[in-house]
């Protein structure tokens, strides 16, 4: 079976196990993935921040997002600018984003552009990921894009119960420092 093929059944596996999370549970989960994001030395050294924005059937950024904002720090999300490809652009409020590409709230064309040289450490999505912080992403090729230009840390964020044995990578594919779920920090 061909690496792409293994990838959308591991993605349906993955949609399957949310609908056994609860409210609740999440809730938890990202108070515990929250906490702990803010403990690494890597984010308390780091000027320059880039997050995805989340949605709902993902770890929950935006208290993260509000927390780096009081923090003082340089915080930058992503915006579609073409198929495959996006930008980093600096944000001083949750307040700035709207409804974007795919119903993900994101900058809006003149928010301030940052180089991704600048970015220090990046928090990315996964569907889910493996202990070896293997990376399935959604698909598009929107992170792998970014990141592969980027020497700034990674991190995932993902649930226990969301993570394979091991995800089904492509060359292309960009495995990150850090993978961060409510029970562990595993790093490269």
């Amino acid at each position: 079976m061909e690496t792409a093929e293994i990838k959308r059944m591991q993605r349906k596996e993955i949609k399957e196990r949310w609908k056994s999370i609860s409210q609740k549970e999440k809730k938890q989960w990202d108070k515990a993935i929250f906490t702990s994001f803010f403990s690494l030395q890597g984010y308390k050294c780091a000027d320059t921040v880039f997050c995805f924005v989340s949605m709902e059937n993902e770890p929950d950024t935006l208290n993260i997002i509000k927390r780096m904002l009081n923090d003082k720090k340089r915080v930058c999300v992503p915006r579609c600018i073409s198929k495959g490809v996006m930008e980093a652009c600096a944000i001083k409020s949750l307040d700035e984003l709207e409804s974007g590409s795919y119903g993900i709230l994101e900058p809006s064309e003149s928010t301030p552009k940052v180089d991704i040289g600048d970015i220090d450490i990046s928090i990315v999505p996964c569907v889910s990921a493996d202990r070896n912080l293997k990376r399935l992403g959604h698909g598009g090729g929107y992170y792998d894009r970014f990141m592969q230009n980027g020497r700034f840390l990674k991190v995932m964020l993902s649930y226990e119960a969301l993570l394979l044995e091991d995800v089904a990578a492509q060359e292309h594919d960009v495995s990150c420092d850090y993978l961060i779920t409510e029970e562990k920090i595993y790093k490269r």
